[in-house]
């Protein structure tokens, strides 16, 4: 049974396809508004942003593939300028070495999905329940749950932006995924 790598965009897709040489799968006609890149080991979709993208596309992935592990990876937002752009983030408990804080390779933070992009004002940031935001981790775990046992399922986020209302650059987002690979690819 493969492992499935989800994200929102195919620039966060990109090195990931790369680095696994992973091959466009044209076998699924009612997937035909999302992506899927595939080998023996790994799924990986790339559904668009959002709840109703995200909870469409990962329900056809597990109608027609027999997961035994789900990981999200993707950007995210934070209102907090003391996390660096870049850093990589556990956003739940399966990561044995993410610690809290600053220590460790990878770090454990809260999330909270909104359903369209969070820009912020400083009060709105200083009052955020969560240090990071995203617009699919809730629905990517909603789906995933319904499948997997709790201990198979993954969620690493990347800070992209400190939730301003610029379009970010697809090469940076690129980037971004691609210096995070070596800190989480050991789940896959």
């Amino acid at each position: 049974m493969p492992t499935l790598i989800h994200t929102a965009l195919f620039c966060e897709a990109s090195p990931i396809i790369s680095h696994f040489k992973l091959n466009a799968n044209h076998d699924f006609l009612e997937l035909e508004n999302y992506k899927i890149y595939s080998n023996s080991d790994l799924v990986l979709s790339i559904s668009g942003i959002g709840k109703k993208n995200t909870k469409k596309a990962l329900n056809l992935i597990f109608k027609y593939f027999s997961i035994k592990k789900a990981i999200n990876i993707g950007i995210c937002g934070t209102g907090d300028k003391s996390l660096e752009i870049g850093t990589l983030f556990s956003v739940n408990n399966n990561c044995e070495n993410a610690k809290d804080g600053i220590k460790g390779e990878m770090k454990k933070a809260n999330l909270s999905t909104f359903p369209k992009p969070c820009i912020a004002n400083e009060e709105d940031k200083r009052n955020l329940k969560t240090s990071l935001v995203d617009m699919e981790y809730k629905y990517f775990l909603e789906i995933s749950q319904k499948h997997l046992d709790d201990k198979n399922i993954y969620g690493f986020k990347i800070i992209s932006d400190y939730l301003e209302s610029k379009i970010l650059a697809k090469d940076f987002v690129s980037k971004l995924v691609k210096q995070s690979l070596n800190k989480w690819v050991e789940y896959v």
